[in-house]
């Protein structure tokens, strides 16, 4: 009798073992189901959330009359993960109604350009692989070989097209042209790096990342421009010193004799007035900037010459 219980009871005991094997996966499964990450998961490799689809989105979708903080239209504010995640369903494009409208082009509305094939794709694969509030790190930022097609105009597009595009561009600056985003190149540079006397971009608290700030300083003060072909005249270009009183100097030194043009621009893009305009030789050069009679703020000075453009950044 007594083998008998015994036998009994380690049958039972074997099954109670067998249960719990199945039973803690499916408890810690159901613990972390549908649960809101309220921190960033750093996730290599993959569709990043804050560095792809959340610029998206805030450019194209968090507009005034939209879906930004102010407005909220149909109750919906799209400047962050806890905001977006109300009209997406991780895994399951049929029932994300983010997903539904851009895709079938009934968001964004007139006057904004529609989403292109591409920003649908990744927002697409994001709510594919969970619609995780991912981020990503830059581990190899490449600041020396930055070109304007390869390099910043994918940035621009992701980021400020969506309210710098259309039928009515957001200051009337159309960033969708080549030519405007070259006029403009100080003044998004400006904006970008967020000093305290230039309109902060991205809105909304969407910071560009270091890197890409980086990028767009090499393209700025760098020889090529938007529009015309990369032309090494332009050895350098300095203001010295970066925060000026009354005058100061500007350096520069170009490989060939040219004219030289050299103008004084506002952080908005004004050109203020001509510093120089003239013929130089081969070699280095200086001229002086009298800065006496402006306001306290943050300015360029743009040289050209030939095809070449060179811009520096100075506080007065």
């Amino acid at each position: 009798m007594l083998l008998y219980f015994f036998s009994l009871f380690r049958g039972t005991m074997k099954k109670l073992f067998y249960l719990l094997l199945i039973a803690v996966p499916v408890i810690v499964g159901l613990q972390s189901f549908d649960r809101t990450d309220s921190a960033p998961t750093i996730q290599a490799d993959s569709v990043c959330f804050t560095r792809d689809v959340l610029p998206i989105i805030n450019s194209n979708c968090a507009q005034a009359n939209c879906h930004d903080a102010i407005s909220r239209k149909d109750g919906l504010t799209l400047t962050s993960y806890t905001g977006i995640m109300k009209i997406v369903r991780a895994g399951n494009l049929n029932t994300s109604s983010l997903y539904r409208e851009i895709n079938t082009n009934a968001m964004p509305q007139a006057p904004y350009n529609k989403l292109s094939d591409t920003m649908k794709t990744l927002i697409k694969n994001w709510i594919l692989q969970g619609a995780k509030n991912t981020t990503c790190t830059t581990t190899n930022c490449d600041t020396v070989n930055v070109t304007y097609e390869g390099t910043i105009k994918p940035i621009i597009t992701f980021n400020c097209m969506g309210c710098h595009g259309g039928a009515s561009p957001d200051g009337g600056v159309d960033l969708t042209n080549d030519e405007v985003v070259d006029a403009n190149k100080e003044r998004i540079l400006c904006c970008v790096s967020r000093p305290t006397d230039c309109a902060l971009m991205p809105k909304n608290n969407i910071n560009l990342t270091s890197c890409q700030i980086a990028q767009i300083r090499t393209w700025v003060n760098g020889v090529q421009s938007s529009v015309n072909n990369n032309d090494p005249l332009i050895e350098y270009l300095t203001v010295t010193p970066t925060i000026l009183n009354e005058s100061g100097k500007i350096s520069f030194s170009i490989q060939r004799d040219e004219r030289v043009i050299i103008s004084l621009f506002g952080y908005d893009g004004r050109e203020i007035k001509r510093v120089a305009n003239d013929m130089y030789s081969a070699g280095k050069h200086e001229v002086t900037l009298q800065a006496g009679g402006l306001q306290q703020g943050v300015y360029f000075v743009r040289l050209r010459t030939g095809n070449a453009v060179r811009s520096a950044m100075f506080v007065r």
